[in-house]
């Protein structure tokens, strides 16, 4: 039996146990040697009695695993490798979104914070204008902080719980957010805000990150449009009774027809200089709070964007505890 059985290894002790407790069967994965001395894993199977003068003669049977012990092992790599490759590959698309959307605030914090300087360092300077600048770097920097820390929480799993958010007031200040954008790409938005209440439950950084998507990239699909037809139109209407609508359009080349099906998919860009997060962070912020995202090219060209929330409701308000506003 030393033959077989590796060097202070209790092979059988466990089958001498069976044995004592009167056990009719005994079955146990072994690691054993052959006769040339290659390690073995086999399934060792006995049938046992309790009558101790049959214990002479015992039925029993090994099944060679090594091959399927083997497989396992290699499965169980694979399967390690594969979750350290998907950690990897959230790593990465955290940073990626992270870099994207702090970008354009950190952006226009470092464009405001240079004119604050040139209205300091001007001949006259311009009080006023640098206090103004200077504001602008404050609320740049600190919706790049919220934008963080959001990204945080999530990764956290500590979900903020929505708050009753008038879209009208948001688009309005994120428009105002991007002033120096909007200026520097001679653009002109044309609001046209229907009659209606445009309070939905939210999570505001969030919403925030959504429109100033939407806008920024409307803006940039303008940049080969001549001067004189650089309109971007922000409206919002009434779906249903329960659903308010953002359509974003431009003037812009419009959406190819082979690129519509993949571009909410992430990491897809036409853009040499795109990370292809944008799109598909805006639609998975909108469908978590049960709304919709979609693109389409208007007939008269340049590309539509319509987002779809549903409207915060007195009786959601009182549900949730959140006071109506």
């Amino acid at each position: 039996m030393r033959r077989f059985i590796p060097t202070n290894v209790d092979t059988f002790l466990s089958l001498i146990f069976a044995v004592e407790d009167s056990a009719e069967r005994y079955e146990k994965e072994l690691h054993l040697l052959t006769r040339d001395g290659k390690p073995v894993t086999v399934l060792f199977i006995a049938a046992l009695t309790t009558d101790r003068d049959a214990l002479d003669r015992v039925a029993c049977a090994m099944i060679d695993v090594t091959e399927r012990e083997q497989a396992k092992e290699a499965l169980l790599a694979a399967q390690v490798q594969l979750a350290r490759a998907g950690r990897v590959a959230t790593v990465g698309a955290v940073s990626a979104t992270i870099a994207h959307e702090v970008n354009q605030p950190i952006g226009a914090a470092v464009m405001f914070a240079q004119a604050c300087i040139r209205w300091l360092k001007s001949e006259t300077p311009d009080i006023q204008a640098a206090h103004n600048a200077a504001e602008k770097v404050v609320q740049h920097s600190m919706r790049a902080s919220q934008i963080i820390q959001r990204t945080r929480e999530q990764i956290k799993g500590n979900q903020p719980r929505p708050e009753p958010v008038d879209l009208k007031e948001l688009i309005l200040e994120v428009v105002g957010l991007l002033e120096r954008e909007v200026a520097s790409s001679a653009t002109r938005i044309k609001s046209i805000f229907a009659e209606l209440d445009h309070v939905v439950l939210a999570n505001r950084v969030e919403m925030q990150q959504v429109v100033a998507n939407l806008v920024t990239n409307a803006i940039h699909a303008m940049n080969e449009t001549s001067l004189e037809r650089r309109e971007l139109k922000l409206v919002t209407d009434q779906v249903s009774e329960e659903t308010i609508r953002l359509t974003v359009r431009d003037n812009g080349t419009g959406i190819r027809q082979d690129n519509l099906a993949k571009l909410f998919d992430p990491f897809f860009t036409t853009k040499s200089e795109g990370m292809g997060v944008g799109l598909s962070i805006c639609k998975t912020i909108v469908e978590a709070h049960g709304g919709s995202l979609a693109a389409r090219n208007h007939p008269d060209g340049g590309a539509v964007f319509e987002m779809i929330l549903p409207q915060a409701m007195t009786s959601s308000h009182e549900a949730s505890g959140i006071p109506a506003v």
